[in-house]
């Protein structure tokens, strides 16, 4: 468990084409088992809307992190970008990534890369049909570790879903889902896979 102490500066500035961008600088003080780590971090959000249907977000945020794995105060940096694309009334395409890095006095303690598309077509108001990919990549540094862990690990996951709203009350969902797993030196492999139907009620008052 841990109690914060935090102050922050914000600064928000918006301009043509619809941008928003926020920086702020918190600084606050963390107490975790025990200890009390002064934390000096920065916050960077931008969202812009170019083009009717096209939006484009990032949030970058970087500086000092607590390693709550390793009991030590740590450097890290994550970035955010995310796409929102409308095409017409029917297509909707959003891709976004996590990135994840963590040093100690510069050194690497691990890298993580998470990366997520979800398509969605909607054929009526009653039909739509979803596909959503997840890739997850994370390279750790055993040598800054202080319990034993693997230098890779990667997963992939995949879901395809068809909906048709029967009426107003139910709504038939079917699809299909797997899910890969690897580890340093071997290979990705399926770990599961799921064929599913569910039925779902809202009950009227």
């Amino acid at each position: 468990t841990g109690q914060t102490a935090m102050y922050m500066y914000t600064a928000f500035i918006g301009g043509h084409y619809k941008p928003n961008s926020v920086l702020s600088m918190p600084g606050k003080r963390e107490l975790y088992a025990n200890t009390g780590y002064d934390l000096d971090q920065c916050q960077i959000t931008g969202d812009i809307k170019p083009m009717g249907g096209l939006r484009l977000h990032i949030r970058a945020h970087f500086g000092d992190m607590i390693d709550y794995s390793n009991l030590r105060l740590a450097w890290h940096m994550i970035l955010n970008p995310e796409v929102e694309f409308n095409l017409g009334r029917h297509f909707n395409v959003n891709l976004r990534h996590n990135y994840m890095y963590m040093s100690f006095h510069s050194d690497e303690i691990f890298t993580a890369n998470l990366t997520q598309v979800r398509l969605i077509y909607n054929f009526s108001v009653r039909v739509f049909v979803r596909a959503f990919i997840q890739y997850q990549d994370i390279s750790n540094n055993p040598d800054l570790y202080t319990f034993p862990i693997l230098p890779k690990n990667n997963t992939l996951f995949a879901q395809f879903l068809f909906s048709y709203k029967v009426n107003p009350q139910t709504v038939l969902f079917i699809g299909y889902s797997d899910d890969y797993l690897g580890y340093t030196g071997i290979d990705i492999l399926q770990k599961n896979r799921t064929f599913f139907m569910k039925i779902g009620y809202a009950w009227l008052k």
